[in-house]
């Protein structure tokens, strides 16, 4: 069946698959968030042990070193990326990031063998950062229906969760049981399969160069503040992803525990979070953002303070509600911000900016907590600093409710 024109031009795709694009990502991240539920709380774990078997002296710091190099390479990476995506495609620019994605996987298995291996998964996994999310993004804004975007976030989140609600645990119990590589395996297996979906929609708008855009952007429409606000979240996702797993391993529990406290948190998210979407739509979302930030950093509080698998339960609950109840008017604006834009060139240039924020909270966030982990400093008051960072988010409203401006 030959391919049908959308109403947006950018995108092209097979009548009998899906009838929109938004369709295909709801899909693909769903799929993916069973691969991430798998594998993603046991990652740092995973690289601690590395880093220990491998005789580093301090493998706590080691990991967060690694985690910034690798989000340093990524953003490298994006800046050059977006300069092909007129020239390859969507499309294409898929297939190259999941062949990556697969290396990657391969790589960390491998690793495991020797600790060299890990320079190919730094470079394999940025190249997937590199190529995917900037394009992801540019889909999703286009994909997602003008004026319900917020509903659109939080139907993503929650299809992301709700892949994510068993896989956790299962991923603890085949640890336990099988070790690493059936986990591996499993997980690739996945992460193809959740390319196929994003490999339905076509689009072609690329990046011009320069890094002038880019920082005319930070100056105007308050970007000085979105990117406190983008870095903000990048620091706060490196430590809900990465210290406090490894916290909680620290304290006692155990690869199956920490699937089922990733699993009880998910469970206990996706019903909420297709509610609070539909919601942000409706109400001021500057409000909602404003009040859940402040329960997401009570969210950090009882993380801080947590001392048992039982504790844990109710800080990751709490947690992964109110953070995923900030996340959805946050990224709405962001996705207001760049589907407002007529200009494909500036929604590119605006997609990146939030990215290279983003990106470098997160290089940022390693680097302090791996400084203060080599100070001496305990993994229970590191997670502190989840507290400053969760109050930021506010600060994106002014540049997402901006107006377009449409000279570059």
């Amino acid at each position: 069946m030959p391919f049908h024109l959308h109403h947006d031009p950018v995108f092209y795709r097979p009548d009998y698959l899906f009838r929109h694009p938004i369709r295909a990502m709801y899909l693909g991240d769903t799929i993916r968030g069973v691969a991430a539920g798998l594998f993603g709380i046991f990652a740092p774990v995973y690289l601690f042990g590395i880093f220990r078997d491998a005789g580093v002296g301090v493998p706590v710091a080691a990991v967060f070193l690694y985690y910034a190099v690798f989000w340093f390479l990524a953003t490298v990476g994006m800046y050059h990326a977006v300069k092909y995506y007129s020239r390859l495609g969507f499309r294409t620019i898929i297939f190259l990031a999941f062949g990556a994605l697969a290396a990657h996987v391969v790589a960390l298995a491998l690793a495991a063998e020797g600790v060299a291996w890990l320079g190919l998964a730094l470079i394999f996994g940025a190249a997937f950062s590199a190529l995917f999310w900037p394009a992801y993004h540019m889909a999703f804004a286009r994909a997602a229906t003008e004026g319900r975007k917020a509903a659109a976030v939080g139907t993503r989140a929650a299809l992301f969760r709700l892949g994510g609600i068993v896989s956790p645990l299962i991923g603890g119990m085949i640890i336990m049981r099988y070790g690493f590589p059936v986990l591996f395996m499993l997980m690739l297996g996945l992460l193809l399969l959740a390319a196929i979906p994003y490999a339905t929609i076509e689009m072609r708008d690329g990046h011009r160069g320069g890094v002038r855009p880019l920082l005319r952007e930070f100056r105007r429409n308050h970007g000085g503040r979105a990117a406190a606000a983008f870095a903000a979240d990048g620091a706060t996702i490196i430590l809900a992803a990465d210290a406090w797993p490894l916290f909680l391993v620290m304290i006692g529990v155990s690869f199956s525990g920490l699937g089922a406290i990733a699993t009880v948190a998910a469970l206990a998210a996706v019903t909420a979070l297709f509610w609070f979407g539909r919601l942000a739509d409706r109400v001021d979302r500057g409000k909602l953002l404003h009040g859940s930030s402040f329960a997401y950093m009570g969210g950090w509080v009882l993380r801080v303070f947590s001392v048992g698998i039982f504790s844990a339960f109710i800080a990751e609950t709490v947690a992964s509600l109110a953070g995923g109840l900030s996340a959805i008017p946050r990224d709405a604006y962001s996705y207001d911000r760049v589907g407002g834009e007529r200009d494909p060139h500036q929604q590119v240039h605006l997609v990146l900016f939030r990215e290279i924020s983003l990106n470098a909270g997160r290089i940022l966030g390693a680097l302090v907590i791996a400084g203060l982990v080599l100070l001496g400093v305990e993994l229970r008051w590191v997670l502190l600093l989840g507290i400053p960072t969760a109050l930021l988010a506010p600060l994106v409203i002014p540049w997402g409710t901006a107006a377009a401006d449409r000279k570059l």
